[in-house]
């Protein structure tokens, strides 16, 4: 049976499965690309390295007062998810040279993003939605040539059945085809702080179907994020050994800033600027009660 929400913003037609994960999922689309990072850099535009943005189409490094997304027009199909999200921007290989005889590379904008709200804790009806202003990072800018061990569980692909791994597929990605990558956000939060000094101590990465400890008690959704890659060249996506020097197909934006732009540095960024009544009955209806919810949106 179809449960239909009523908010102040938009009606929700959620359609309530038994799965075992609950969940709820939410698209957005590339909204803008900038130098900034209003977590790491605030008020410092053009201090980082590249970034996409997605959600709210406001954001820049001057975006320190989350309010100020609230309503916001955003990229996400659904109207009252107005919040910040940013990754490292990817960088594709052309078959073209400049004068130096170097590779000519070109800015791969993602298709599409999915973002899955979901639990991974053991007792889901304690999930809690986002504080307001509530903010965090997920994974390493400067792990280099090996996978942190952070929790993130940063993942890569290539099509449907491509086969998942830390590193891009050491595989040929045929034109027509998508890369994706995937990473996941902290769950566990001290219950008191909508930040921390490293934007990271007050939230910590859990396994899953586990609970939170003592030091991180509020359990809060997982966000996982799956960000779509448009392939229009058959691509190797082998990363060198000896790196960027090597003339990778892709690389992150990552080395801008001191990184090698590995795919081991993917990273993101998170700003809670939704609606919070329709982010709180989302979490009750589904999350809470151990549903899988498909979100009609209402931002198309």
């Amino acid at each position: 049976m179809a449960v239909l929400l009523h908010t102040t913003t938009a009606d929700l037609l959620l359609r309530p499965e038994h799965v075992p994960k609950a969940q709820f999922r939410i698209r957005c689309n590339f909204s803008h690309a900038l130098k900034d990072d209003p977590i790491v850099f605030p008020g410092q535009p053009g201090k980082s390295h590249l970034h996409d943005f997605l959600g709210s189409k406001i954001t820049d490094a001057h975006t320190t007062d989350a309010r100020k997304l609230v309503g916001s027009k955003t990229t996400c199909g659904l109207k009252a998810d107005s919040a910040a999200y940013w990754f490292p921007s990817m960088f594709m290989r052309t078959n073209e040279k400049n004068a130096q005889g170097q590779y000519v590379y070109k800015h791969l904008k993602p298709n599409w993003t999915l973002f899955y709200y979901r639990t991974s804790v053991k007792n889901p009806e304690a999930i809690m939605p986002f504080p307001r202003g509530f903010r965090m990072i997920t994974g390493n800018p400067f792990a280099g040539n090996k996978q942190a061990n952070d929790m993130a569980n940063v993942e890569w692909w290539c099509g449907a059945r491509g086969k998942h791994g830390n590193d891009f597929p050491h595989q040929k990605c045929p034109a027509g085809d998508q890369l994706i990558g995937k990473i996941n956000f902290p769950v566990c939060w001290d219950g008191k702080n909508t930040d921390s000094a490293d934007h990271r101590s007050h939230v910590v990465h859990i396994p899953l179907n586990t609970t939170c400890p003592s030091s991180h008690p509020v359990p809060l959704p997982r966000i996982s994020i799956k960000v779509y890659y448009p392939v229009d060249t058959d691509l190797d996506l082998t990363w060198p050994d000896n790196g960027i020097k090597g003339n990778p197909a892709v690389y992150l934006s990552t080395v801008q800033s001191g990184g090698t732009g590995s795919p081991f540095e993917y990273h993101s960024d998170f700003i809670n600027g939704w609606d919070q009544k329709v982010l709180g009955r989302l979490v009750r209806k589904c999350i809470n009660r151990n549903k899988k919810c498909l979100v009609q949106e209402d931002n198309v």
